[in-house]
């Protein structure tokens, strides 16, 4: 019998070093906030999501179908409190959310997103782009509300540092059903993605896996999110010399995504 992956305890203390991914040290190195992107990381899909969060999606879609009930009334309601109590409410009401954001072309001046930051809810318009430090985060909430609204569904928006929430997140967008233009977003902390981090399509984000492949299998941590990473478990005919290194996983947290 051999010994299986003495490496692996060292190598844990080097995780993801060349990592590929923007840090947000560039926007927090001075008062202004620029969101920067995970570079290199694959388009979105539903099979990336929890089941918990994949539930909430109908929420977006509610809330896009009372949006375009509101725009077809005659008179129009009163957008500005509206809309923004409409955001607030589904921040509120749902504790995985960072983030919801109610978006009109037409009434731009009363859009806006609703944040959570340190168990307090804030709402921004979209329209102080220029008149705040982070008002590059809110170009990409209204980027990707204006993407939504020029499709037919629903669609994942790819990741990027909020500065207002201070995290990386990514959202779902909905367009508005019907003949108004516009689109409901709801967002979430990257934290919830469900990625599969033995698999050497995100090599360029976390760096490979560090089980060796001779003696040991790369085992995904799925179903928490991206908050456990992956196991090394021993191939059979191998132990480990630690009893516990079986069970060692690689915690994301730790990378230089979060950093």
């Amino acid at each position: 019998m051999r010994a299986c992956c003495l490496l692996l305890l060292a190598a844990l203390r080097t995780v993801a070093a060349g990592s590929s991914v923007a840090s947000h040290e560039q926007a927090t190195s001075s008062s202004l906030c620029e969101p920067a992107s995970l570079l290199g990381f694959p388009p979105l899909s539903s099979d990336v999501l929890p089941t918990d969060l994949l539930a909430l999606t109908h929420v977006a879609n509610d809330t896009a179908r009372v949006l375009a009930v509101w725009m077809a009334e005659d008179p129009l309601p009163d957008l500005d409190f509206t809309l923004a109590a409409q955001a607030r409410t589904l921040v509120e009401a749902h504790p995985q959310l960072t983030a919801a954001v109610v978006a009109l072309p037409r009434h731009r001046d009363a859009s806006v997103v609703a944040y959570r930051k340190e168990s307090r809810t804030h709402v921004v318009l979209l329209n102080s782009v220029g008149s705040w430090n982070h008002s590059s985060t809110l170009e990409v909430y209204w980027r990707n509300s204006e993407t939504a609204w020029n499709k037919t569904m629903g669609l994942l928006s790819q990741p990027f540092w909020d500065c207002f929430t201070g995290a990386w997140v990514f959202g779902y967008n909905v367009p508005l059903p019907g003949e108004h233009r516009g689109a409901a977003g709801i967002y979430f902390s990257v934290d919830h993605l469900n990625i599969d981090q033995c698999n050497e399509s995100y090599t360029s984000l976390f760096g490979a896996h560090i089980c060796d492949p001779e003696t040991a299998m790369c085992v995904p941590e799925l179903g928490e999110g991206n908050r456990r990473g992956y196991t090394c478990a021993c191939k059979p005919g191998f132990f480990a010399r630690e009893s516990r290194l079986h069970w060692r996983f690689f915690n994301v947290a730790q990378s230089s995504l979060y950093r």
